[in-house]
This record gives structure tokens, C-alpha cells and sequence, in this order.
């Protein structure tokens, strides 16, 4: 950025940055349940298939994930969100001119790289604006920024297909536009810390665990695996289940049994974060037992 430019304060910055990470969980279970019944019906491929969708967008993720955690650190916060929100505005636009199969892949592993890129840059920015005293919050708005933009993704496109046989029509042009929106003001980001130096080592993947956190994460793991088993299982079956068991034949149905997930989920983040650590897992774990006997 030119010298001399004004910059967002740091208020500003952290809801710039909060609506990105929001933005961005949206787009990512917009086309999910609510439109591959639709895509499946209009190119005409397998369950098999589909379950390839769901995984490029994981690969896309991941692999991102491993290999951009500290591109940010390395060339700065606005640098590489306004490059990776560009990358998901792209991704959204592949979603609109989609005539198939390849198409959808293709967008959807483009979208995946872009939210990796993209969240470890947020996660980071957010810490940036805070105060030391309150570091500890940017985790919790991270989750919970997370949690209501996958609900408002998913009931939004739900509720498109309530007035349109082509939501993705409308829905991705629009998210295209946000990304865009998002992109242009990562250019008035303010630049708290100083970059460290870039080497292609850096995009080397490692994975490790703090020695001080190590013990805390180790006996988190189990619930953490368990809920996000879960919460996949949920994604996959639930919005069929419902047609199927319960008869319910609402278009919307996929999506708003997504949105009462991730608004739950939500409320919970909220109000875990005044509890113990041991208690939050306990009480968990208890929940998603409970949540499990109640579908059996």
C-alpha cells in the first residue's frame, strides 16, 4: 500500500476481519445439502460421486491449511487475505458458469485452497486487533464467526430453493461480489506486526503441539473427533433422513436442518466460553450421547 494511506482502526478491522471468516463458512456450506440434490439431478452422477465433492473441498483445505499457516506471518495479513479472498470470489464464479461435473470439482478445491489460505491469516488478524488482556477472545469469535456463518449459508440457500429452481443463479454472483467487497478492504488492513522473513521452507508441512498445551490437547481429542464425526454424519444424512422418515417435503428442509445445527452450535460457543475446560468436555460429550439416542 501507498505510504501515507489511511488504514482501518483496529474496531473497524477486527469486524472487517469477524465478516470475512463469516463470509467465508458461508459460502462453504452454501452449495453443500441444499443444491447437490440438484446438481446430481441436473448432470446425472453418483452418491459416489458426490461424496468426491464433499472430499476435494476437504483436500483443498487441508492441504492449504498445512502448507499457508504462516504464509501471513511471513508476507504480511493484507497481502495474503486480499489474495486468498479473490481466490474465493474465483471459486464462487466457477460455481456460476458450472455445466458439470468437472466444473463443481474444480470450484470446489479452488474454494477449499481459499478457506485455508484465507483462516489461519483471519485467526491471526483477529489476535492482532485485540488487546493482550483479551487475546484469549479471538479464538472464541473465530468459532463462533465459524459456526453462524455455516448456518446462515446453508438456510439461506435452503430458503433460495423455496422461490427459485436455480438459487446458485443468484446466491454465488452474490457471494462473488461479497469476496470482492471483503478483498478490497484487506487493502486498508493495518499491518501490526512485523513480517518474518520468506523461504520456500516455510510452506513445508509440520504438524506439531505446543509442549505446554500438550496435555490439555491430547485429552480434548477424543470429544473433538467424536463431534466433528458427528457433525459430518449429520451433514451427509440428516436432510435425507428427513424426507425420508419424517415425510417432510419442504425444498428448504437440507439447509435449515444445517442452520439449527450451526445455530446450536453457536448458542453453546457463546455460552461455553464462561466455563471450565473440563466441564465444557464433560458436559459435551454428554450432550452428543444424548443427541445420538435421540436419532437412534
Amino acid at each position: 500500500m501507498p505510504a501515507g494511506r489511511r488504514t482501518l482502526g483496529r474496531r473497524a478491522a477486527f469486524a472487517v476481519l469477524t465478516a470475512a471468516t463469516g463470509s467465508l463458512m458461508a459460502s462453504a456450506s452454501a452449495p453443500s445439502p441444499p443444491l447437490y440434490p440438484l446438481y446430481r439431478e441436473r448432470w446425472d452422477f453418483s452418491m459416489a460421486m458426490l461424496t468426491v465433492v464433499f472430499v476435494v473441498y476437504a483436500a483443498g483445505l487441508l492441504g492449504a491449511l498445512l502448507t499457508m499457516r504462516s504464509l501471513s506471518d511471513r508476507l504480511g495479513r493484507r497481502r495474503v487475505l486480499f489474495s486468498a479472498l479473490l481466490l474465493a470470489a474465483l471459486s464462487m464464479a466457477i460455481f456460476w458458469a458450472a455445466d458439470g461435473l468437472g466444473a463443481l470439482l474444480i470450484a470446489r478445491f479452488v474454494q477449499g485452497v481459499a478457506s485455508g489460505t484465507a483462516m489461519s491469516g483471519l485467526a491471526a488478524g483477529l489476535l492482532d486487533m485485540l488487546p493482550a488482556v483479551r487475546a484469549h477472545a479471538g479464538a472464541r469469535v473465530t468459532a463462533i464467526a465459524t459456526s453462524a456463518g455455516m448456518a446462515l449459508g446453508a438456510g439461506g440457500m435452503g430458503l433460495l430453493l423455496e422461490s427459485s429452481s436455480r438459487p446458485d443463479r443468484y446466491a454465488f454472483p452474490l457471494l462473488a461480489a461479497l469476496f470482492v467487497c471483503l478483498a478490497a478492504a484487506m487493502l486498508f488492513l493495518p499491518e501490526v506486526s512485523t513480517p518474518l522473513p520468506f523461504g520456500w521452507a516455510a510452506l513445508r508441512p509440520r504438524i506439531g503441539i505446543d509442549p505446554a498445551a500438550r496435555s490439555t490437547f491430547l485429552a480434548t481429542v477424543p470429544t473433538t473427533v467424536a463431534g466433528w464425526a458427528a457433525t459430518g454424519l449429520f451433514l451427509a444424512l440428516v436432510p435425507s433422513l428427513v424426507r425420508a422418515v419424517v415425510h417432510v417435503e419442504i425444498p428448504a428442509i437440507g439447509g435449515l436442518s444445517i442452520t439449527c445445527l450451526y445455530l446450536a452450535v453457536t448458542a453453546g460457543g457463546l455460552w461455553a466460553g464462561r466455563l471450565r475446560l473440563a466441564t465444557v468436555t464433560l458436559l459435551g460429550s454428554v450432550l452428543m450421547g444424548l443427541g445420538a439416542l435421540a436419532w437412534a
